[in-house]
């Protein structure tokens, strides 16, 4: 869960994970010892993720990766889908100017022998207008720490948007919808930014666009749908693993865990690749999208997600075949 406020990349999920939350005790009993904590899609330009160990007693223990990525929802938080890309683009399209004149800047720096002169003379006018506000009234001069707080909020969040322009972090775009899929990949194409796709179980009909961006994407938890056809009304079965192995789309799962109440379809990681190998994926291509995959889609798979030399020493162990519903993490 998150803020309800359309734009707040200056919040990180580390000021909110409890190291104590039920959530990691669920984590470590299904087999998963590194998550990716990421903002609700409750935003237009959400918080910051994180990546963790889901074991220790502080956050600080627990950290992987501090800063592991932007949250941007593509699910209109007011108004129409028009006016939600609107808003997105016009604070996009702010740090995209920020950094040209940035540059600008810089590149003036350079080729100007004036330069150094016009900034002596900027230090001098700053220390005259330094010294005209040491005059003013103490009440005049200081602002209250409620006036201060959304400067720096905004300042922060211009900050964060141009570490994404930059290159500096990447982006988890959460699209809603199938038509979310061709905005997401537009707007990463057209600012330059690297995006993570995290999608809705009805996105699968996007598969053709997600295929020819040759993107790596998140799946819902929920893998198989069933719709109605909107003449005949007969309910049909989609299997969206099948659907994307079909296409040729790169995808890693996703759970539900922590949810509340606890299903064991959506609510458990393995029960993910299970579902696939029963809709004819192979077995060590299914454990290879829990493991190996998703730490080489966020960027860690240096220290976790397969045995080697060098690696963590992040193991589990199970009481029998990993994907069986009998079996249970023993260690």
């Amino acid at each position: 869960a998150n803020e309800q406020n359309s734009n707040v990349p200056f919040l990180s999920v580390v000021d909110s994970i409890d190291p104590s939350s039920s959530y990691f005790e669920q984590c470590r009993r299904n087999g998963v010892t590194t998550s990716a904590i990421v903002p609700g899609n409750s935003t237009m330009i959400g918080g910051r993720s994180a990546i963790v160990k889901t074991a220790g007693g502080y956050v600080n223990d627990m950290l992987v990766v501090r800063d592991a990525g932007l949250k941007i929802s593509l699910r209109p938080i007011r108004g129409s889908r028009m006016s939600h890309l609107a808003r997105l683009r016009r604070e996009l399209d702010v740090a995209k100017r920020s950094i040209k004149e940035e540059k600008e800047k810089d590149d003036k720096n350079e080729d100007s022998k004036d330069e150094g002169k016009k900034d002596d003379k900027k230090k001098e006018e700053s220390k005259d207008d330094d010294s005209k506000d040491d005059k003013k009234s103490d009440d005049e001069k200081e602002k209250s720490d409620a006036d201060k707080e959304p400067e720096k909020e905004e300042a922060e969040s211009l900050r964060q948007l141009k570490r994404l322009l930059r290159g500096e972090q990447e982006a988890f775009v959460y699209c809603d919808a199938p038509m979310d899929v061709a905005q997401a990949i537009t707007l990463s194409r057209q600012y330059g930014f690297k995006a993570k796709l995290v999608l809705d179980a009805d996105c699968y009909k996007a598969s053709k666009l997600l295929a020819d961006a040759d993107a790596t994407v998140i799946l819902d938890p929920e893998l198989v749908i069933w719709e109605n056809d909107p003449r005949t009304r007969e309910a049909k079965k989609v299997v969206v693993t099948r659907v994307l192995d079909d296409a040729d789309v790169d995808f890693v799962f996703q759970a539900n865990l922590g949810s509340s109440p606890q299903s064991v379809g959506s609510g458990y990681f393995w029960f993910q690749a299970a579902t696939a190998i029963s809709y004819g994926m192979d077995r060590s291509e299914a454990l290879e999208r829990l493991t190996l995959a998703p730490a080489k889609l966020l960027g860690i798979e240096k220290w976790v997600g397969s045995i080697e030399a060098g690696k963590d020493a992040d193991l589990v162990i199970y009481s029998g075949d990993t994907l069986k519903l009998d079996s249970w993490v023993l260690k």
